[in-house]
């Protein structure tokens, strides 16, 4: 069982990564909300 978590737990933290350089490209590009939704521009 500890193997499975340590792949979990690696699959997590690539997750999160990933989440985290979504927001900020989205931030810089800003035409997207929180919810996903296209912002009228």
């Amino acid at each position: 069982m500890g193997d499975g978590s340590k792949k979990y737990r690696r699959f997590l933290t690539k997750t999160d990564g990933a989440i985290t350089e979504l927001r900020v490209v989205l931030k810089k590009t800003n035409t997207v909300d929180v919810e996903g939704n296209e912002k009228e521009t």
